[in-house]
């Protein structure tokens, strides 16, 4: 349902039924990526890095294996660029997916603290966090557009390219870790006033990560974004294991 079709008005919406429906379709938005993927960039990248070790090798010694060393060296491009682009897929359609339901569950807890705290006549006390949440969802709106994934998937084939995809999926975890965290802290100090206190899991935004040092590695030595790859999917996973920890206990607590 759109956001702004959803009513605040005291005791007439259905934010636990729609927050219950949304637990049972959430592993199609926030879809775990099977571990065999974790391994797969390093098998093109692998590839990819012989043809050049072998078309140097014919540089400097004058061997006559340049030609097989660059046939190498491009059988290994298409690989990578097969590979990344099948997964930078499922990266980019659950980012996407999973951004569009996490906004607008904040916004059905944001018109649930509204609805609990007018029948309480709280509203003043809570207005501090009721103000960080709404700054929370339109910052989202500006910065969580849906992503072009077509386009991004072709990306994959051309190197640098591919490495600016990897850029802007790392900034999108991170970012978006940062504002569930204050998410979570504004509904546990605005629910505490108005008499509901969902237990929060343990936790702490994810630690921003080197990404300059990220692309410099990467750059230098193209096997690596198998690592940056593992860290992503996993930080962003470990996430939604939180948020799920998170929504169950929200379920238990609203009226």
């Amino acid at each position: 349902m759109a956001e702004e079709k959803v009513a605040v008005t005291p005791h007439t919406s259905n934010h636990k039924g729609w927050l219950v429906s949304s637990l049972s379709h959430r592993e199609l938005t926030d879809k775990v990526i099977e571990r065999q993927w974790l391994f797969m960039p390093l098998v093109g990248t692998s590839i990819t890095m012989m043809g050049v070790i072998i078309t140097l090798y014919g540089l400097l010694n004058k061997e006559d294996v340049i030609e097989f060393g660059l046939i190498v060296y491009l059988f290994g491009v298409v690989v990578t660029g097969g590979i990344l682009a099948q997964l930078n897929f499922r990266m980019l359609e659950r980012q996407v997916g999973h951004a569009n339901r996490e906004r607008i569950l904040r916004f059905r807890i944001l018109c649930y603290m509204k609805e609990q705290a007018a029948a309480k006549d709280s509203i003043i006390s809570i207005q501090p966090q009721l103000t960080v949440i709404e700054n929370l969802n339109a910052e989202s709106k500006a910065t969580e557009r849906d992503v072009p994934t077509f386009k991004w998937t072709i990306f994959s084939y051309v190197p640098f390219l591919q490495l600016y995809v990897l850029y802007r999926m790392t900034r999108f975890t991170s970012n978006h870790d940062r504002r569930w965290t204050v998410f979570i802290q504004q509904v546990q100090s605005g629910g505490a006033t108005i008499g509901f206190s969902p237990a929060l899991p343990t936790w702490k935004a994810s630690v921003p990560k080197p990404v300059l040092t990220y692309l410099l590695v990467s750059i230098f030595f193209l096997p690596f974004i198998t690592y940056w790859y593992t860290d992503l999917i996993k930080d962003l996973e470990e996430h939604f294991r939180l948020q799920w920890q998170f929504e169950d206990h929200m379920v238990s607590e609203m009226k």
